[in-house]
C-alpha cells in the first residue's frame, strides 16, 4: 500500500513538472506572438493610413439607376452634380475617371440640401472610406 501510494506521488510530482513546464512555455509562447504581432499591427496601421489619404478627394455617389447616364459617364456626372447641388459653371468640377470626382464642395453642399433627387430617385454622396474606416464609423 505505501509502495503504491510512494508511486502515485512520484507520478503526481511528475505531472505537476511537466504542467510547471508547459505554462512556463506557453507563457514565453504569448509573450513572443505578442512581439511578433506588433510590427504587422504597425503595417496594417500605415496601410490604412495610405489607402485613406489616396481616397481623400474620392466620393461614392449611391441610387442612380444603372444607364441614366448613357455613353458619356463622366458629362452625365457633372451635369447632374451641377443641376442638383446649384453648382455653378464658374465653380470647377473635376472628373478624373467615372467613379472618382473632386469632392469637398461637392458633399458639403449635398450635405447641405439633406435629400438629392435624379429622375424622382433620391441618390446619395458620400466619402470613399476605407473598410477600417467604416468599420470604426459604425461602432
Amino acid at each position: 500500500m505505501k509502495a503504491e501510494q510512494r508511486r502515485t506521488n512520484e507520478r503526481l510530482d511528475e505531472a505537476e513538472g511537466r504542467i510547471e513546464e508547459a505554462e512556463t512555455l506557453l507563457q514565453a509562447m504569448g509573450r513572443l506572438m505578442k512581439k511578433l504581432m506588433q510590427p504587422q499591427a504597425n503595417t496594417e496601421a500605415k496601410l490604412d493610413d495610405q489607402e485613406g489619404r489616396a481616397r481623400r478627394d474620392n466620393l461614392r455617389i449611391y441610387g442612380i439607376p444603372e444607364k441614366d447616364e448613357g455613353d458619356n459617364m463622366c458629362g452625365f456626372l457633372e451635369k447632374l452634380l451641377r443641376e442638383t447641388l446649384d453648382i455653378s459653371e464658374d465653380m470647377e468640377v473635376r472628373i478624373e475617371r467615372a467613379h472618382r470626382v473632386q469632392g469637398k464642395e461637392v458633399i458639403r453642399r449635398a450635405w447641405q440640401k439633406k435629400s438629392v433627387y435624379h429622375n424622382n430617385t433620391c441618390f446619395f454622396i458620400d466619402h470613399d472610406y476605407t473598410p477600417a474606416v467604416l468599420k470604426k464609423r459604425f461602432e
